[in-house]
């Protein structure tokens, strides 16, 4: 019932992470595994899509950090008559925008992820993360700017 209701939204998330097809299904494995030991932690069952997003993001970027390497991305994320530079450059950004969402606290990544990746409204966030609204805000708006400046080389 989880996988089938939430397997979608657990694979989307990790897989921004992880910047690998078979990292993502490997971090959602381990995301239900971790899920299922710790079912009794869960306080509020309206909220086990964050829950088990937030988990498949720890597992994924937990797979970053133990790959010390940069991991091809599939030649199906290519675009249609994209050259080789123009690949290994997007590539390249995606590599480093990994770098900089890992390189973030754990609460504001937390907050980025949710908000730019899951796209939830702040008061959801907060309400998910248990931080207040304008928290929230400020520690997306840090993670945004240390994203920005750690990216400013591809401007």
């Amino acid at each position: 019932m989880l996988v089938s209701r939430h397997g979608s939204a657990m694979l989307t998330a990790a897989a921004r992470i992880a910047g690998s097809p078979i990292a993502a299904d490997d971090a959602v494995q381990e995301t239900l595994v971790i899920a299922w030991k710790r079912l009794a932690q869960l306080r509020e069952r309206e909220h086990v899509r964050g829950w088990l997003i937030r988990i498949a993001t720890h597992q994924a970027l937990d797979h970053l950090r133990e790959r010390r390497r940069e991991v091809p991305f599939p030649r199906s994320l290519e675009s249609p008559g994209e050259g080789p530079e123009v690949s290994a450059m997007r590539r390249a950004q995606l590599v480093d925008l990994s770098r900089a969402v890992h390189a973030l606290t754990k609460t504001q990544r937390d907050c980025w992820i949710l908000r730019e990746v899951e796209e939830m409204r702040y008061v959801d966030i907060a309400d998910r993360i248990g931080l207040t609204t304008g928290q929230v805000r400020g520690n997306i708006a840090r993670a945004r700017l240390s994203i920005k400046t750690r990216m400013e080389d591809w401007r």
